[in-house]
């Protein structure tokens, strides 16, 4: 199951042939981050990078914590979570689609909610773990894939990451024996929460859809859970790479996981939108989470509003799931 393979990215909505990031875009290894104010006084400029490993800083960038006075998970912790996800997903669509040629490709999602484990992390798909560190076969297509700032190294050295370094690390996962991933049932229970956000807008909202999403809800009862639940068990169940948040998008599998969090935010605006579209706030939220706020990252500027609407207006639509 994927996107309709009508459905596209438009010219206002994603990202247009022309625009994106250049073959000499990316962030100098001698950038640092000021222990007290963000990016220090050493001038940005601009590296030969991937259009991939840009997308992953992206993640990365907008999921580190600062420092102790702007502590910040700007994609995960607040409001904007599935809308920025959806913006990121269809940026790398349509960085596929200018490399592949192909204007028709679709990014697939995969129905993860359900499985009794991972069925697509095979070495004819997405790579299967070999040994108990995890790390993916020599069989797999992308054996020699290396991981980008991966690890606490950037965050406890104070420094942004430099996409070229390599730190030796490559895609791996490790599935906890004592987990299993979420139910059908529990996506039908978050589907229930009619309310897409409820004050304080944050990892302590119950009752809120976007919150139950995100995984700090019981999809049930709506309140706070002990447990990992939906979005943040997913990323532990299948561990290793995908288990590193602000890293996560290393690993090949976050590319088709996310969509299918982009595929239950579409199932809840086709059941809530007309009558619950206002409780994304407009204030109150984290910064950049806001519904008028421009989204963390990503250029040029475009607001979660933009993205807080049917994916059919926006180019694309969804087979449905099994």
């Amino acid at each position: 199951a994927g996107v309709d393979s009508d459905a596209g990215v438009d010219s206002d909505a994603g990202v247009d042939s022309d625009a994106g990031v250049d073959s000499d875009a990316g962030v100098d290894s001698d950038a640092g981050v000021d222990s007290d104010a963000g990016v220090d006084s050493v001038t940005l400029c601009y590296s030969d990078v991937s259009y991939y490993d840009y997308i992953v800083w992206i993640h990365w960038y907008g999921s580190i914590y600062y420092n102790s006075t702007i502590s910040n998970d700007f994609l995960h912790a607040s409001t904007g979570f599935p809308t920025w996800h959806r913006k990121f997903s269809m940026i790398l669509e349509r960085f596929i689609q200018q490399v592949s040629g192909d204007e028709d490709f679709a990014l697939p999602y995969y129905k993860w909610i359900g499985e009794p484990n991972c069925t697509i992390c095979t070495d004819e798909l997405l790579g299967a773990s070999s040994g108990s560190d995890g790390y993916l076969g020599n069989s797999w297509f992308f054996k020699s894939w290396v991981s980008i700032c991966e690890g606490d190294y950037y965050i406890e050295n104070g420094t942004l990451c430099d996409v070229n370094e390599d730190l030796g690390v490559g895609v791996y996962r490790v599935t906890s024996g004592d987990l299993q991933l979420p139910t059908d049932d529990d996506l039908r229970w978050t589907l229930t929460w009619p309310e897409y956000d409820t004050d304080p807008y944050s990892g302590q909202s119950e009752f809120s859809f976007r919150n139950a999403l995100s995984g700090k809800l019981v999809p049930r009862t709506g309140v706070m859970s002990s447990d990992f639940e939906m979005h943040i068990l997913g990323h532990t169940y299948f561990g290793g790479t995908m288990v590193n948040l602000p890293a996560a998008g290393n690993d090949p599998l976050f590319q088709v996981f996310h969509p299918f969090v982009d595929y239950i935010l579409e199932s809840w605006i086709e059941t809530w939108w007309v009558d619950m579209s206002d409780t994304f706030p407009t204030t109150g939220a984290t910064p950049s989470n806001n519904r008028y706020d421009y989204m963390f990252g990503f250029f040029p500027p475009e607001t979660h509003n933009k993205y807080f609407r049917p994916s059919r207006d926006l180019g694309y639509t969804y087979e449905p799931a099994d």
